[in-house]
């Protein structure tokens, strides 16, 4: 009896220290006393329920079947906790990772060391929890202590993940700073306005050296002195990048501005990192691609900024477009050098504005800069694998690249007119699959529609007329038009590509894991053309299927929808938040599948009872 009472009080307590944990945890970051706080109490509970199953007379419960179950779950939920929580209260005081923050363009190194221990204890007692709770025997456990058990882990997983997060990013963020010498970036800014797989067009470009946790803007300039640079502008070759060359040729290790035909980051800032110290700069530590889109970003940590004499001051909701669209119908064509300087001065202008002052903690940094790096507006490569690892955790590699086992899909659309009409491109992509788990057979339907809004008149020459070169076998088309190169990616053999329902011939490439098809369309002013791709092919039989859609820095961001359509027989196990059931259609569909970087389907077989009751619920 005593045994029961025992268990029962100790219950009580893991509810409240559960809850505390719970609030303690989800505070964290952005109210960091109420944590510590929360965190603390949680403690307190958690070691009076271990001490309630500790004295003698609760002992002989663990001997009763059933209830010793419970006793030494609730037990071990304790103890872990317990632990758990005193660590987790210490690492707000002494690890709190919003202290560092960069003052008039330096971030201190030393402050940004001290983190590391804290960090890694914090980071020991979670595994140590997260291995604990997982030894939990839970199939006897009783409904109430189940859930709490469930409740406890999930928090002890996220918060695991943020912690291996920030101790990795410490881990690296003192060499990226330049703590054991200089370390030299480039960054190149990509204007979708003029559309090129990786971002678009690198009309500007920028060198900035970390020394000592100091950052310092050395260079900065136009894509053509890139071009034009260096010894032997003619003798430049790629070299160890097999297949973009057998993709793009050699054209880009003489033209900078071709580079970024690829879609993948890492293979763009390879080359760049490569040819930039025969264009006239210095060896590379890393590689930043960077849009209006991202720039606009980096306002909400600047606040508004004047450049030069332009009417208006750039902030976040006018910066894309001023520097997409209205600069080029404010500095005409005749204009070219006031623009230039305009782009060479916001860049200017903005860096000082960033290394002058306080800015906000990295949590707060990593929030206003996330949409930049979902878009792809914002990607990030370095030579050095471990900091390669940490931009890849947090997605801000820019990788193309199909990850192994993934139905990875899209299309890139490219610039042939030379000009800025990609401001008025919109792109609406639709990916259908009928998915058998039994045998594997996959039969998917890629459909991009390009519509474009641009006018025959009333803008300069740089935003809707052909800027071409006759000369070197390129087509001109009329004002107003967009001639677009397309390649669709897909990850199974293709069978027939279609521009509006008409077959037509193509090239075809294997190129990042994907098959892919090249082809060449002309899209009217006020019109629009559909591409479609279909294909077919078999993967291993499973009960999980992952997509990936890919991304390409736009100016008008994608609508993407997908559709996975199951045969008789399968349902659905739980799709995630952001997708619905068509229990009519047996299938299941994401109309936003941007909004995450992976869309995950899991099934079961299906009764005809079950599927009968879904069809009910979802009014099929």
């Amino acid at each position: 009896v005593g045994g029961l009472v025992a268990a029962l009080g100790a219950r009580t307590d893991v509810d409240r220290a559960v809850e505390f944990a719970t609030s303690g945890i989800d505070r964290l970051g952005d109210d960091d006393e109420r944590a510590r706080a929360d965190l603390l109490d949680a403690a307190g509970a958690f070691e009076s329920a271990r001490d309630d199953l500790t004295v003698w007379w609760a002992r002989p419960a663990l001997l009763v079947p059933g209830v010793a179950q419970q006793s030494r779950a609730v037990t071990t939920m304790a103890s872990a906790g317990s632990d758990l929580a005193r660590t987790a209260a210490d690492a707000t005081e002494n690890a709190d990772v919003d202290s560092i923050r960069p003052r008039n363009g330096r971030v201190d190194l030393d402050a940004l060391d001290a983190l590391s221990e804290p960090l890694q204890r914090s980071l020991a007692s979670l595994r140590d929890a997260d291995t604990r709770l997982d030894d939990v025997e839970t199939p006897l456990l009783l409904g109430p202590l189940a859930e709490r058990l469930d409740t406890l882990r999930t928090e002890v997983t996220d918060a695991l993940g943020s912690a291996e997060l920030a101790a990795q990013a410490v881990d690296v963020a003192a060499d990226l700073l330049g703590a054991d010498g200089p370390r030299r970036y480039f960054i190149a800014f990509q204007n979708p306005a003029e559309a090129t797989a990786n971002g678009g067009f690198m009309g500007n470009w920028a060198e900035i050296v970390a020394d000592d946790g100091t950052l310092t803007l050395t260079r900065s300039g136009r894509s053509r002195e890139l071009t034009e640079g260096g010894a032997n502008p003619e003798g430049r070759r790629i070299e160890g990048e097999p297949e973009f060359v057998e993709v793009y040729g050699q054209s880009a290790a003489r033209y900078w501005g071709n580079i970024n035909y690829t879609p993948d980051h890492p293979t763009v800032a390879r080359i760049m990192a490569q040819l930039y110290p025969e264009s006239g700069g210095a060896e590379l530590d890393g590689v930043i691609a960077l849009t209006p889109h991202g720039l606009a970003r980096f306002l909400e940590l600047t606040g508004p900024v004047q450049v030069g004499g332009y009417p208006e001051r750039l902030t976040t909701e006018n910066a894309a477009r001023i520097l997409l669209h209205d600069q080029y119908v404010l500095f005409a064509q005749d204009d070219a050098d006031d623009r230039e300087g305009f782009l060479s001065d916001t860049v200017r202008v903005v860096f000082d504005r960033l290394t002058d002052g306080e800015l906000p903690g990295p949590r707060a940094i990593a929030t206003e800069l996330g949409p930049a790096v979902d878009g792809r507006h914002l990607q990030l490569w370095s030579r050095h694998a471990d900091e390669q690892a940490l931009f890849e955790r947090i997605g801000a590699d820019g990788s193309a690249t199909r990850p192994a086992g993934v139905d990875s899909f899209g299309i890139t659309t490219q610039n042939l007119n030379g000009n800025k009409i990609d401001w008025f491109t919109h792109r609406d992509i639709d990916y259908g699959v009928d998915w058998d788990p039994e045998t594997g057979t996959v039969e998917g339907t890629l459909t991009a529609t390009i519509r474009n809004d641009a006018p025959t008149t009333g803008l300069p020459p740089s935003v809707i007329g052909w800027g071409g070169d006759e000369s070197l076998g390129q087509t001109p088309v009329a004002d107003g038009e967009n001639l677009v190169w397309v390649t669709a990616y897909v990850s199974h053999p293709i069978e027939e590509v279609a521009v509006d329902g008409e077959p037509i011939g193509d090239l075809r490439f294997d190129e990042l894991g994907h098959q892919t098809v090249r082809i060449y369309i002309s899209v009217p002013s006020q019109s629009e053309r559909t591409v479609q791709i279909r294909t077919r092919g078999v993967v291993e039989p499973s009960s999980r299927y992952v997509l990936r859609p890919l991304r390409q820095p736009m100016a008008n961001p994608d609508d993407v929808s997908v559709h996975v359509h199951l045969p008789d027989g399968w349902a659905a196990a739980e799709p995630d938040a952001r997708s619905a059931r068509d229990a009519a259609r047996n299938a299941v569909t994401w109309e936003d599948a941007l909004a995450q970087p992976r869309l995950v389907l899991d099934v079961d077989r299906a009764s005809e009872t079950r599927a009968g009751v879904d069809r009910l619920r979802h009014g099929g």
